[in-house]
């Protein structure tokens, strides 16, 4: 087995020199990984973001299917056939009922 002396270096300065470098490195490589995890992070969010807003979409077209369905429901062509199925009478002429402006109703 060979026997290595360590390295002994001749001052202090030396010594700082290399620690701040080390530091300085360590940073680099700390916020290298930092940003790296953060942007994957908002990859996946965006990915979610666009899965979402599919799913927005298509429940907004499946409610808009369904108001077209309620309205069709709710036309006076069914409404009519509706009443005729039920035997209702049909009103030809409406009167409205006019009253003063001193009408009250009165209970019993």
């Amino acid at each position: 087995m060979t026997y290595q002396k360590p390295i002994k270096l001749k001052n202090s300065k030396e010594a700082g020199q290399i620690r701040s470098g080390l530091a300085i490195i360590f940073c680099l490589v700390f916020l290298s990984v930092a940003c790296l995890v953060e942007l994957n992070g908002m990859v996946a969010k965006n990915f979610e973001l666009r899965k979402m807003t599919e799913v927005l979409e298509q429940k907004e077209a499946k409610n808009q299917e369904l108001l077209v369905k309620l309205m069709k429901v709710r036309s006076l062509d069914n409404l009519e056939s509706a009443a005729k199925n039920l035997n209702l009478v049909s009103i030809e002429k409406i009167g409205y009922l006019k009253l003063g402006p001193n009408a009250v109703a009165l209970s019993d």
